[in-house]
């Protein structure tokens, strides 16, 4: 038997807001869409992180089938602390071929904010993922702005939903096929 598609969200927040509760919406549709996803979550928090957690956070990141990064925008970009936590991620060098612990892995970028001016501000970090990490990311971001202490969009619930099957599928796909397995940085 196969063993479960493993999931790790990384939340740039503390738990219980609005993202963490949106990155908790695509890991219910990515365990309902296939049996066998066994997830979990990372809290990074306001930052900076913490160091004693930093070599755990790359393990997990390095055992994951698939990675959700979930975060709020501030001022058209992501949150500092996901960024902090991205220039930890291992890339590798030419002697490795660039096998760091993204490297042809799928990815989800979940993003909320406080109006939709700032859901292009993720757009340099599909840029990191793909050609710097080798990733394979999930079009297109899951952008949603929920209120404060308000219930998520039905709308929103339903392109998470979507987005959290497609995350599944994408891993499974990577996990069958060794081609796709294959994909490399180049530079």
């Amino acid at each position: 038997m196969d063993r479960p598609i493993r999931v790790l969200a990384v939340v740039a927040s503390q738990a219980g807001g609005n993202t963490d509760r949106l990155v908790g919406q695509v890991l219910k549709a990515a365990s309902e869409a296939h049996a066998a996803v066994s997830p979990a979550t990372v809290h990074l928090g306001a930052g900076p992180l913490d160091p004693a957690r930093v070599e755990s956070y790359m393990q997990s990141v390095a055992a994951a089938d698939a990675v959700v990064l979930g975060t709020p925008m501030f001022r058209a970009t992501y949150a500092a602390v996901l960024k902090e936590f991205l220039e930890r991620v291992p890339r590798g060098g030419p002697p490795e071929r660039f096998d760091g612990p993204l490297r042809a892995k799928a990815v989800g970028i979940v993003a909320t904010g406080g109006s939709h001016h700032h859901f292009l501000g993720a757009d340099p970090l599909i840029d990191l993922l793909v050609r710097y990490f080798g990733a394979y990311v999930v079009p297109p971001v899951l952008y949603g702005v929920i209120r404060s202490g308000g219930d998520p969009d039905p709308a929103l619930l339903d392109d998470a939903a979507r987005f959290g099957r497609a995350l599944a599928a994408l891993a499974q796909a990577i996990r069958s096929d060794d081609r796709l397995g294959d994909a490399r940085a180049q530079i």
